[in-house]
């Protein structure tokens, strides 16, 4: 399959940095990123901020990897070289997807200056599903995911080191960020308001910073804070039928054109007044397990299920008394690593 036709979403291969390569044509199925100026010097961009891509072959790794090692793999496991052979000679033959066999039989990729600049499909083998490769690679953020700042406009930026300096204007009002990266990868973020007043966190690359001074707030879990909302019957507990029912009344709600799955636009609409309609809306990617970029039926239904057994700790079907109190996290089960990082059946 051609990447011209195909594969408008997600990576089609990763670069030895580790940064993934997304098709030249973006997910409009006509765009040529290069040619439209969309790419920075690197080839690459970023989508929502935070989430930097290639769409060209990054040629310019070549300066530390050297000529002769890949610079990217496909994802159908097949090297990408650059505008030469590994050896230095010129670059002939090429098929439609970017490729050939060197002397002794090995198939590999190169890059070129005119489309495909990558890849342009593949030689070898992917499984396809909603228009990308399946499995995608995936990453969390540094920090959960923020509302973005509309209308917001970046005035001034500077870095000293490690330390780095942003301002931004917002509704006629000016605001600064300050960040600094630690050692360890953790990042403090300063957050100046325009009277100067200021915040800090600090956010670690397990992901367990967040809040004032790099601290972990005690929170209470989604369903312990929505538990009145959930329990229809007002009994006191909330039951796993509970449970599902909202999530399959949110489904439909969301569900606009019926097609059985809940588009990222969709779950932009109105949806509907619950707790679970905001969720869906504030964790979208979450829930798109196979990141297909809709939620289907399932997806929804095993996200619920999963929140529900995190709380459920003797697995009794409904969410009862101490339970409401377990953290968001869900803790473990007996038998499960967690907590101490022992497994008491693995002990005996």
């Amino acid at each position: 399959m051609s990447a011209k036709k195909n594969f408008f979403r997600g990576a089609i291969a990763v670069a030895a940095n580790g940064v993934p390569i997304f098709n030249p044509i973006k997910n409009d199925g006509r765009t040529d990123t290069f040619l439209a100026g969309e790419l920075d010097k690197w080839g690459g961009h970023c989508g929502r901020a935070d989430d930097y891509h290639y769409h060209i072959a990054p040629v310019h790794l070549q300066q530390r990897l050297g000529k002769d090692k890949p610079l990217a793999y496909a994802l159908d496991g097949y090297p990408i070289y650059g505008y030469e052979e590994p050896d230095g000679s010129p670059v002939t033959g090429l098929d439609e997807f970017n490729g050939h066999k060197d002397t002794a039989g090995n198939y590999h990729y190169h890059a070129t200056k005119s489309y495909p600049y990558v890849n342009g499909g593949f030689y070898g083998k992917v499984t396809e599903r909603n228009g990308q490769v399946d499995p995608q690679p995936r990453a969390h953020g540094m920090r959960p995911a923020l509302t973005p700042l509309r209308g917001a406009k970046i005035t001034k930026f500077h870095s000293e080191g490690s330390h780095y300096h942003l301002h931004y204007d917002l509704g006629g009002q000016s605001y600064a960020l300050n960040y600094e990266v630690q050692d360890d990868r953790s990042v403090t973020i300063e957050r100046v308001d325009p009277s100067g007043i200021s915040t800090t966190e600090t956010h670690s690359g397990k992901r367990q910073g967040g809040g004032p001074g790099g601290k972990q707030k005690d929170r209470k879990s989604w369903i312990s804070a929505h538990k009145e909302e959930l329990d229809r019957n007002s009994d006191g507990d909330v039951t796993l039928v509970e449970m599902m029912n909202e999530a399959k009344k949110v489904f439909r709600s969301y569900d606009a054109n019926n097609d059985g799955e809940i588009s990222a636009e969709e779950s932009k609409g109105p949806g509907v007044k619950s707790a679970m309609g905001g969720f869906v809306r504030g964790h979208f990617e979450e829930i798109d397990r196979n990141s297909s970029g809709a939620i289907s039926a399932r997806e929804l239904a095993d996200n619920a299920k999963k929140m529900f057994s995190k709380a459920d700790a003797n697995s009794n079907g409904k969410i009862e008394g101490e339970e409401y109190n377990r953290s968001a996290g869900g803790g473990k089960r007996k038998g499960e690593k967690g907590g101490d990082g022992r497994n008491k059946r693995a002990q005996k």
